[in-house]
């Protein structure tokens, strides 16, 4: 029953858009939320390819020294891991058991909240239960990768690092994400300033998924020595409910969920 009044509510949202009516600011998150939860419930086994960069930079944006990770996303049901395949350092191939280090300090980030990874989505401040940590304006109706796009920024009205302040870019036919720009409501730790943005694509028939992640920042180590740090991913290579991550995570019992 649930479901069916989804369907139509969303079939009255998407009427709305083919006539040219513009939206208004509740249509819109109601809409973005359905969406979103409709295509979580398509999907339960998903790979990915992924490339992973991790750099350190000077103040002038120049890299002083680059990680770079190819790895493959698993996520069934619950369950999520990332599993590293290659590591490159400065250009250079690294040993795999640098790589298993490697691995091993950016998962022991993630677990402690210090860094993200592709599990997490900008998109859940959208949901029912997170709304009422932010206030929504509707900015208008810009150009943005090549498509007309509603612009809704969303301020936190928590001061905490685990929530964020951002600008969503809509498509203004579909209402799928094309663009989120975000920053942490509070600066983490020696964090000074930190920029994100996630970029996505249609990847199959209504199926929208992240394509590239982007992030540039700075901080102070003991109030003095300035730093300056970026990362990006690339991702490919998508395998929407093949069966593959379920036969992964039955093969590799030994993998702790890394869901967060």
């Amino acid at each position: 029953m649930i479901k069916f009044l989804t369907v139509i509510i969303i079939g009255l949202i998407l009427a709305g858009i083919a006539s040219g009516q513009m939206l208004e600011l509740n249509q819109i998150i109601d809409s973005v939320y359905i969406r979103d939860s409709l295509q979580k419930s398509r999907i339960n086994d998903l790979v990915i390819s992924a490339e992973s960069y991790q750099r350190k930079l000077d103040s002038d944006g120049n890299i002083k020294e680059e990680k770079k990770f190819d790895k493959t996303i698993y996520s069934f049901d619950t369950l999520y891991f990332e599993e590293y395949l290659t590591y490159f350092k400065n250009g250079e191939k690294q040993s795999d058991s640098e790589r298993d280090k490697e691995a091993e300090k950016i998962r022991e980030k993630q677990n402690k909240g210090e860094s993200r990874n592709a599990s997490t989505s900008p998109l859940e401040i959208f949901y029912p239960d997170k709304r009422s940590g932010y206030s929504f304006s509707l900015v208008g109706i810009e150009a943005e990768s090549e498509c007309e796009c509603y612009h809704v920024r969303a301020k936190s009205k928590v001061d905490k690092s685990d929530f964020f302040d951002g600008d969503f870019w809509f498509d203004h036919n579909t209402l799928r994400p094309v663009l989120v720009e975000f920053r942490p409501a509070k600066m983490p730790g020696p964090i000074k300033e930190l920029e994100m943005s996630l970029a996505y694509d249609t990847v199959a028939s209504g199926i929208y998924l992240p394509a590239r992640f982007n992030l540039r920042g700075r901080g102070k180590a003991l109030w003095v020595f300035g730093f300056h740090f970026g990362a990006e991913e690339l991702y490919s290579g998508y395998r929407i409910n093949t069966g593959a991550a379920q036969e992964f995570f039955g093969k590799e019992k030994n993998h702790e969920n890394q869901d967060l």
